[in-house]
């Protein structure tokens, strides 16, 4: 099923935009990031993702089994467990103010 969808109809025909480039100042971001995305997910993603993982200092990479570009409704129950893992872990190291 992931590998039929063709992004219709999300995808946009407008011209991008242009965007201010952010890559040289991702290691002074010293909040813990969690990344995520699909094992299934479209390679731009997946390098992205790789990117952040490379440049962020803080960073938590999680590749979700059985999804694609969309885990959080592919899996949900896989990216809610790591996400309420990452979350556990920062939060006792009190890098987090997070009430249950």
């Amino acid at each position: 099923m992931v590998f039929q969808f063709k992004g219709e109809p999300l995808l946009c025909t407008l011209p991008p935009k242009p965007v201010t480039p952010i890559v040289e100042k991702l290691e002074f971001i010293a909040q813990p990031v969690l990344v995520y995305n699909g094992e299934q997910d479209m390679v731009d993603f997946s390098n992205a993702a790789s990117k952040l993982e490379s440049d962020l200092s803080n960073v938590k990479r999680i590749k979700i089994s059985n999804s694609g570009g969309f885990p959080a409704w592919e899996n949900p129950s896989e990216v809610q467990f790591h996400v309420k893992k990452f979350l556990d872990v920062h939060n006792k190291q009190n890098q987090f103010n997070i009430s249950s």
